[in-house]
Formats: C-alpha cells, sequence, structure tokens
C-alpha cells in the first residue's frame, strides 16, 4: 500500500461530519524508532545545518537515497532490482531501539519512499533511519562549505565530530 492510498484510506475512515470538515493533510508522518547512536548523529547533524528540523533532515535524505536507487517522479521505468543487498539498512541486532521520533514529509516525497523501501525489501520507516545516517555520512565526507551573510559557516567541523556506525561512513 503506497503512502497516497494510505492517507485516501486514513481520510475515508473518519466517521461522520468530522471526514466531511477535514481535508487530506498534505504530508505523511513516521514514527521511527531509533537506538541512541542513531538519535545521536540525527540530533547533532540538525545542529551541524544550523538547527534544521529532523523532518526537513530526514525530508532531503530520502529523496536523494530514491533518486540513488533510481526513483524519480520523471523517470519513465522503475529500477533494475539491486544485485547486492541495499548496504545502509539498520542493524537492529547491538542496540535497543528505545528513543522514538516522529517525521513529517509532503505526500510526493511519502510515495518515493514507499517505492524505494518496497523495491529493497525493507520497510518504510527502516528505509527513513537508513538512508537518513547514509546521508548525514556523506555530508561528513563531502560538504566543502555554506556561507551566512557572506562569511564561512563552520558546518564542515561540527559535522566531523558526528561518530557513525562504519556502515555509514562515506569515503572521502
Amino acid at each position: 500500500m503506497t503512502a497516497l492510498s494510505r492517507l485516501v484510506l486514513r481520510s475515508s475512515s473518519m466517521s461522520g461530519d468530522r471526514a466531511k470538515d477535514r481535508a487530506p493533510e498534505p504530508y505523511h508522518r513516521w514514527t521511527l524508532w531509533l537506538n541512541s547512536v542513531e538519535l545521536s548523529a540525527i540530533d547533532a547533524a540538525c545542529e551541524a545545518l544550523h538547527g534544521i528540523g529532523r523532518s526537513q533532515l530526514v525530508h532531503d535524505a530520502a529523496v536523494e537515497e530514491a533518486h540513488r536507487l533510481g526513483f524519480s517522479w520523471t523517470a519513465n521505468s522503475e529500477p533494475s532490482a539491486l544485485e547486492e543487498p541495499w548496504p545502509y539498512l539498520p542493524d537492529r541486532s547491538k542496540h535497543s531501539t528505545s528513543k522514538r521520533i516522529c517525521v513529517s514529509v509532503a505526500l510526493a516525497v511519502a510515495e518515493l519512499v514507499a517505492r524505494a523501501a518496497q523495491h529493497i525489501g525493507t520497510s518504510e520507516p527502516q528505509f527513513l533511519v537508513g538512508a537518513t545516517m547514509a546521508y548525514i555520512g556523506r555530508l561528513q565526507a563531502r560538504w566543502v562549505y555554506a556561507t551566512a551573510e557572506g562569511r564561512p559557516v563552520p558546518v564542515k567541523g561540527a559535522l566531523q565530530k558526528i561518530r557513525l556506525p562504519s556502515m555509514y561512513r562515506s569515503p572521502k
């Protein structure tokens, strides 16, 4: 079931006048269960990127990873099957996932997330966690600089301090 069909199902299952008065929401929400390493990395990346919200970080990561897998709204066909398992599937065997965050993305992005997650054979939340952690690793490896009002902003140094599991670290 895609993100868009879940939205329609959720809206249509509301009862009585409440369903008539309420317009469908223009975004989709997920609850992500994280371990302490993942939560720390996500929060540190948000801070390093000048306080962007978790949802924005996850949104950017999901779009990039979906594109890396070959999904976009302009592609005329589905990407071919992966030759190897997706390398960013979060490992849940070592740490408890006792931390919970909620993120929201636009419906168009939610549709890409659903298609990408199905393609790699995982749940949408697992795809979002893995994509976000890998995105942080790519930011660490490839961030050049940012400016604010013509002055360099120390983003790279803050990103470099984030501790990531080795599977998410990108070569420099």
